[in-house]
């Protein structure tokens, strides 16, 4: 089972020593910091950790920040993820649903032109990918319907 907890130093230590090298690639072309140059309040207040409980593996570390019924959504995945693949998706399907789409109408953010797992799995959760020009970052959106 995968779940959503507030993140630890013991989580964040398993995330820096799985964490994948494309996030951090993310990171850098959306800041143009590294994301050791960034300071550690900008990453750890606010972010959650997710685990996979059976094993204890973050599986990612993620957050949200707020604008009304929207947000910017930023998750960093681990190359534990890649060992779960269904198991992480049907996770990652019904959180949407059931705790992101309730607070929010949509979120956003941008990814990584690169960056193959995440534009896939954001492709599986049904991302939008809007207009945006930049040479390395693509702008996606994820929303809840009109129904919901």
């Amino acid at each position: 089972m995968i779940v959503i907890k507030p993140l630890l130093v013991k989580h964040f230590q398993d995330f820096i020593a799985h964490a994948r090298l494309s996030d951090f690639e993310e990171v850098k072309a959306a800041t143009g910091q590294l994301f050791q140059d960034l300071p550690a309040a900008d990453v750890v207040l606010g972010t959650r950790a997710i685990i996979r409980e059976e094993s204890g593996e973050v599986l990612g570390i993620g957050g949200l920040e707020h604008f009304g019924d929207r947000a910017a959504i930023w998750v960093m995945l681990t190359t534990h993820v890649e060992k779960h693949p269904i198991e992480f998706l049907r996770f990652s399907k019904k959180y949407l649903k059931d705790t992101i789409f309730r607070r929010y109408r949509e979120v956003a953010n941008y990814v990584h032109k690169d960056n193959r797992l995440h534009i896939k799995w954001l492709n599986w959760l049904g991302a939008e990918w809007l207009p945006f020009d930049h040479e390395c970052l693509k702008l996606f959106v994820l929303s809840r319907g009109e129904d919901e």
